[in-house]
């Protein structure tokens, strides 16, 4: 029976890579971290992450933090659910650190003596569309950026949108796929999450038909023991 939990868990790692069709490590966000003082550490930039945002009057944007050595490059997505009224809706972020150039004109207060890089959207007239096949989800998706960072320190991405108006969007930092076990135990948890952001049947896409099936040889197994 051990061995067949191992496989389990083995069978759930493979398939959360299997063609690059979900890489990210979910990042949950509990709706209170709308300035700097809240920001979610995020550790390694270069880790492969996403959270999702519901913009509201509350919630106008999402911060999170990470340290990073100079030359270190932050690499940073946008998304927007596949959902028919937010075909329009143009989310932007801003990396925010201590050595980078002054930025005005943001809707929301930054720490003293910080200065960023702005990305907007408002000028893509049609993104990517993006078929995750491992939530069975789908997105709008905007051109990733590469920022190279100039000095040793902390560092913000905040996501909101510039227009204020309420909608939903992903932000996701990092490319490198690494996942530790807590991150596969807890995957029902993250596509059922990732489902109902984009207003899908809160069960679907290839890892939850593997697990039914996995689950499904392991009930087997169990009863011929």
């Amino acid at each position: 029976m051990r061995m067949m939990k191992i496989g389990f868990l083995t069978s759930l790692v493979a398939l959360s890579i299997a063609n690059g069709a979900w890489a990210h490590r979910y990042i949950p966000n509990r709706s209170i971290h709308a300035d700097f003082d809240n920001a979610i550490p995020i550790g390694d930039i270069e880790i492969s992450q996403v959270i999702y945002h519901t913009v509201t009057e509350k919630t106008p944007s999402v911060w999170l933090s990470f340290e990073a050595e100079a030359a270190a490059v932050a690499k940073i997505q946008l998304g927007v659910p596949y959902i028919d009224e937010l075909e329009a809706y143009r989310p932007a972020f801003a990396l925010l650190g201590a050595d980078m150039p002054v930025l005005d004109g943001l809707p929301f207060e930054i720490p003293a003596g910080y200065g960023g890089v702005l990305y907007t959207t408002d000028d893509v007239a049609t993104p990517d569309i993006f078929d995750e096949e491992f939530t069975g989800t789908k997105s709008w998706i905007f051109e990733m950026q590469h920022i190279e960072l100039p000095a040793d320190g902390l560092y913000y991405i905040v996501g909101f949108v510039p227009s204020g108006e309420a909608g939903k969007f992903w932000l996701a930092p990092g490319t490198a796929e690494r996942f530790g076990f807590l991150d596969i135990v807890t995957l029902p948890y993250v596509i059922y999450n990732v489902r109902t952001f984009h207003q899908d049947f809160p069960f679907g896409g290839i890892l939850a038909w593997g697990m039914v099936i996995v689950l499904s040889l392991l009930g087997f197994g169990a009863a011929l023991l």
